[in-house]
């Protein structure tokens, strides 16, 4: 642009406005901060969108203020990329408001975690359908727990499977409840084995059954403790046969009363030793007849009288 402060200065809004795109995109990160903020308000869309990533980054923060909702959603996600996360921390919810979730998306994960906590708990549910694995990862606590309830269940089931564990623990057990079975069967076994056993006991039975048999596999023995009987009624044979022989075994005569038959005839031989005779000695003739060849076969002398006695 090779002009000198005063003369930057001495621009009406005017002039500024009939700035070519080819002197925009000249401009230094000096130059820029010559601007006031009534210039800064004066530049178009169009204009903005030559304003090189270097400059745009080394705006001061009072002339990043002045820019309105929609001169801040008209730049390019490589543009917002390059405003830092010092900045971004300043910016207001206006701003933030108008960006599209594909702008969303190409945030970097210090910027998304150093907006204010107010300003992430306005995202709409579109911006949020922007957040890619990598940023959900990378989410604070702080940001996260910004989120409302709503915000949360809106994100699918690939997002919620990139939480970490620590910040899936914090959600409440109603957050659980209200999850569908297409975002549980997106979790990680990690996820699980962080929530609390009460917020478990508060899952329906069809979100039970949504559950991979991987997670039941990584249960802790004190999770699987929580579940209630109809929960571990509605279990399919693929998550009976997930169960470690530790959880087996720890399993309740109230718990095990809910068992079907055909999910006990989904027992491995080796699982059915680890049930305990007080355990077996609960079931019912209908359960007993779950039991196959091989499994009463694989019966200890003393299992087999506690079942059929």
């Amino acid at each position: 642009m090779a002009l000198t402060q005063t003369e930057i200065q001495a621009l009406s809004t005017t002039d500024i406005g009939n700035l070519e795109t080819t002197a925009i995109g000249q401009l230094t990160s000096t130059e820029i901060n010559w601007f006031s903020t009534t210039q800064i308000s004066a530049l178009t869309t169009s204009q903005l969108d030559f304003l090189p990533t270097r400059t745009l980054g080394a705006m001061n923060a009072t002339l990043l203020l002045a820019l309105s909702g929609t001169q801040f959603e008209s730049f390019a996600t490589t543009q917002i990329r390059a405003i830092t996360a010092t900045r971004f921390a300043q910016l207001t919810t206006t701003q933030v408001g108008g960006l599209t979730s594909g702008q969303i998306g190409g945030l970097s994960p210090l910027q998304l975690n150093a907006l204010s906590t107010s300003i992430i708990a306005s995202l709409t549910e579109t911006q949020l359908d922007g957040l890619t694995t990598g940023q959900i990862r990378g989410l604070s606590y702080t940001a996260f727990t910004a989120l409302s309830a709503a915000q949360v269940l809106s994100l699918d089931g690939t997002q919620l499977g990139a939480l970490s564990a620590a910040n899936f623990g914090d959600l409440e057990a109603q957050e659980l409840d209200d999850l569908t079975e297409a975002q549980l069967d997106g979790l990680k076994t990690t996820q699980i084995g962080s929530i609390d056993s009460l917020a478990i006991t508060g899952l329906a039975t069809t979100q039970i059954a949504s559950l991979s048999s991987t997670i039941f596999n990584h249960m802790t023995t004190v999770q699987l403790a929580g579940l209630t009987s109809l929960q571990i009624k509605s279990m399919v044979p693929a998550q009976i046969t997930a169960l470690t022989n530790g959880a087996i075994s720890s399993l309740s005569t109230t718990q095990v009363k809910g068992l079907e038959s055909s999910d006990i005839a989904a027992f491995t031989t080796v699982q059915v030793t680890f049930l305990t005779t007080t355990q077996l000695a609960g079931m019912s003739q209908t359960q007993a007849a779950g039991f196959t060849g091989a499994h009463i076969n694989a019966l200890s002398t003393a299992q087999f009288y506690a079942l059929f006695g």
